[in-house]
């Protein structure tokens, strides 16, 4: 850990990073800068803690850590949660032997069985003079050059439901938005038992009904590290019920809708039989009466 971060000016006009979406900017800024960090760019990062500094969901941090992988800026070891900034000392060189020297506790402290980590050890190179003599090409000795895929983070594998756990989940709920929801509950000690995940897709439809967006409302959730779901602020947007089409005003009947409807239905109704009577020659009024009488609905 140290208590700043240098960000050379020439990274708003890099290639790699010009080409990254916004979300991959403000990551990689992070990386430079975020308290996790050490002075050789190579240090532990869980995806939690991520997600808790930045505030995001993580299938957001997952989508934005495999960018930046793609783009040849980061490794990642997966497993041991291990991150390294690929060209750390472009933004932050290691100056004078005062700085190599503080930097020697980092590097020890390195996972030695991280796939990248003889390529860590090669970026110091450049700077072996501001090190103890024979320091660095002490570490390089005998290291296997093996070389690393460093495009492609080591998938996890899906969370498997639970014993007996024959909950199953609507579909106008977001998988992977859930497992990230369970996630955050399971960090605040609560339950995900069937019965629990049914209470909350309850809560949910309720406010769904209400016009909530379900995708809000556990991304709101998410973000807060709350356990339960809870009413947005705000205006709700139109409602859906088993529709695509919004609950309208104009949906729900009325009496007065109702009472309107029956008048225009009668109104046709004796219409019909005032026709009917004129060309018969009969009376028209004594036709309705009689019609109605018969068939009053």
């Amino acid at each position: 850990m140290r208590s700043y971060g240098k960000v050379d000016t020439c990274f708003w006009t890099d290639t790699k990073i010009r080409n990254l979406s916004d979300n991959g900017k403000l990551f990689f800024l992070y990386l430079l800068s975020c308290p996790h960090s050490t002075p050789i760019g190579c240090y532990r990062l869980p995806v939690a803690y991520i997600a808790a500094d930045l505030k995001w969901p993580q299938s957001t941090v997952t989508k934005t850590l495999t960018e930046t992988l793609s783009k040849g800026l980061i490794a990642y070891d997966g497993d041991r949660e291990i991150i390294w900034l690929i060209n750390f000392f472009k933004h932050n060189s290691i100056d004078n032997p005062n700085v190599g020297k503080s930097c020697i506790p980092f590097i020890e402290s390195v996972d030695r069985n991280i796939p990248f980590y003889h390529m860590v050890i090669e970026s110091l190179k450049p700077f072996t003079e501001r090190f103890p003599n024979g320091y660095i090409n002490g570490l390089l000795k005998g290291m296997p050059n093996i070389e690393p895929n460093l495009t492609k983070p080591e998938p996890k594998p899906e969370p498997q439901p639970e014993p007996g756990d024959d909950f199953i989940l609507p579909d106008w709920i977001d998988q992977a938005l859930w497992n990230d929801f369970m996630e955050v509950r399971k960090k605040k000690e609560a339950t995900n038992t069937p019965r629990a995940k049914t209470s909350l897709v309850r809560q949910l439809e309720k406010l769904r009904i209400a016009g909530h967006d379900p995708t809000d409302v556990i991304e709101n959730s998410i973000r807060n590290s709350w356990k339960d779901v809870f009413e947005p602020k705000g205006k709700p947007h139109a409602a859906t019920i088993n529709s695509n089409q919004p609950v309208t005003r104009n949906d729900k009947p009325t009496w007065k809708s109702e009472g309107q409807r029956l008048t225009d239905k009668y109104r046709q109704y004796a219409e019909r039989e005032e026709q009917d009577a004129i060309s018969r020659g009969l009376e028209p009024a004594l036709c309705i009466a009689e019609a109605v009488r018969q068939n009053p609905s």
